[in-house]
């Protein structure tokens, strides 16, 4: 099987992910942090963080699980360094377009979802 092949699968596999649990996450964000923006964001990055390990995570891996558990680690940073004092203010607006894989994937997403997935790196 192609690489190219391949990678669409997974491709379609995150973006159904997402499309079942985006939701559930961003509520369970929220659950600890109480900011809706900084939870849309972990969701995000942890989606994105999947999709940076997936080679390496083994066969068959419970993805939500791993997804939901980065959610949680990101969150739980969040309160520490809000109460250490060291809590930063999120900057959306840098991103690094080009990606072939995340370009295509964008395709099926809402707008404002499209510039996190133009962030993935290529696999090959």
């Amino acid at each position: 099987m192609s690489n190219e092949i391949h990678d669409k699968r997974d491709l379609e596999k995150l973006y159904e992910l997402m499309q079942l649990y985006e939701k559930r996450f961003t509520h369970f964000a929220f659950s600890y942090i109480s900011d809706s923006e900084a939870s849309k964001d972990y969701v995000l990055e942890a989606f994105t963080d999947y999709w940076n390990r997936r080679h390496s995570l083994g066969e068959d891996p419970n993805i939500p699980a791993f997804i939901l558990t980065v959610v949680k680690h990101k969150c739980l940073n969040h309160l520490r360094n809000k109460k250490t004092g060291t809590y930063l203010q999120r900057d959306a607006g840098s991103t690094d377009l080009g990606n072939e894989f995340a370009d295509q994937f964008a395709g099926l997403l809402r707008p404002e979802r499209t510039v996190c997935f133009r962030n993935l790196p290529d696999s090959r």
